[in-house]
């Protein structure tokens, strides 16, 4: 028997619920035989619910510890497939530590944000301090497809979603901190001063 399984619809229908729609829909078209319905490569489908797991995705690389050096504690997404919060356990220290993993540049990428950076630095107009959060966002977004177009630059989905995230953290957000003001089990952040480390107090794992 095919698996089955009634999914949420509405506001609260999530990337890991289409996740599973679509991995029931596989198992139904191999038992009814409608090969049409198929139509992810071998392995795609694992990785995808790996992904949904937290298990990182094809912007964010989570990366892997020699197992005698790191336990890793805990690893879950704050947006999903765009940045995970991962808890280790460096055992030659004994010190645990919180990683916030963020989409994964190339050099390339990182020439090209660099080159957009300067450029949305020098020309953001003096309406800029007027708009909303919501009309920022949409607003800088719009400048970077400007940039890109002005300049015959073509890049992929994956390097514009890459792109985007850091000029609407950077612009918007609290840069390099912004994950941890989105995670809900992060309770307080704090910093003793300049080029000191940020501690922060999570709610399963204490300071």
């Amino acid at each position: 028997q095919p698996p089955t399984e009634t999914l949420k619809v509405g506001p609260n229908y999530t990337f890991r619920d289409r996740l599973k729609g679509a991995y029931f829909r596989f198992f139904r078209g191999i038992m009814s035989g409608d090969a049409s319905i198929v139509r992810l490569p071998m392995g795609e489908l694992q990785k995808r619910v790996d992904w949904s797991q937290g298990l990182g995705s094809g912007i964010t690389t989570i990366p892997e510890y020699p197992e005698d050096l790191i336990e890793v504690l805990d690893l879950y997404p704050v947006t999903e497939n765009l940045t995970y919060v991962q808890v280790i356990l460096d055992k030659e220290n004994a010190e645990t530590r919180l990683i916030v993993l963020e989409p994964t540049l190339t050099d390339d990428e990182k020439v090209l944000l660099a080159r957009i950076k300067d450029t949305l630095q020098r020309t953001l107009n003096y309406d800029w301090e007027r708009l909303s959060k919501m009309d920022k966002e949409v607003y800088i977004i719009q400048s970077v497809q400007s940039f890109l177009e002005s300049r015959g630059i073509e890049i992929t989905p994956v390097t514009k979603t890459r792109i985007n995230y850091y000029i609407v953290r950077d612009f918007i957000g609290y840069g390099p901190i912004d994950v941890l003001t989105k995670d809900d089990h992060v309770e307080d952040i704090s910093c003793d001063g300049n080029r000191s480390n940020i501690f922060v107090y999570h709610g399963k794992f204490e300071s």
